[in-house]
């Protein structure tokens, strides 16, 4: 029998370049991931900027009855798209209203420094206590930007 293998030479070889090739694509890999991951972080903390520094609101009156009609000042320097409604009702119970593109609480938009009337209907019954106003912007890449931190409550 004539047996040939490897020699331990080549073999030293070959597992060193297979090696090399290996960590070449987990750095690729990784260096996408840190990228992508970076971009988002970036993107994340530049919407929370716009929301705290750009976007103001003050619910100037609101009615008391099924369509809540609210008078909406936006004392910011941005557009606010939409909204978002909560109302608060004596018994503890809330109701959340969701704008969205296609039904706008707002109809048109509340523009940068402008004032406008938002109608919230809801459904539930009891006295109302309190409506909430979260803003909705955009982003610079057409994201909606909820800016709940910046929204303002008008007592009934």
């Amino acid at each position: 029998m004539n047996k040939k293998g490897i020699s331990p030479l080549i073999a030293t070889v070959l597992l060193i370049g297979f090696t090399i090739a290996l960590a070449a694509v987990v750095m690729i890999w990784g260096q996408d991931l840190f990228q992508q991951t970076t971009e988002q972080t970036g993107e994340q903390a530049a919407s929370q900027i716009k929301c705290l520094q750009e976007v103001d609101i003050d619910i100037i009156s609101a009615t008391n009855a099924n369509p809540i009609i609210a008078m909406i000042d936006n004392k910011g320097n941005v557009d606010i798209v939409n909204a978002i409604a909560r109302v608060y009702f004596t018994d503890s119970t809330i109701a959340v209203i969701n704008g969205n593109l296609s039904t706008d609480l707002f109809n048109p938009d509340l523009s940068a420094y402008g004032r406008n009337q938002m109608n919230v209907s809801y459904s539930g019954a009891g006295t109302l206590d309190k409506i909430e106003i979260l803003p909705v912007t955009t982003s610079d890449k057409g994201i909606n930007l909820i800016c709940a931190q910046k929204s303002d409550i008008f007592d009934f």
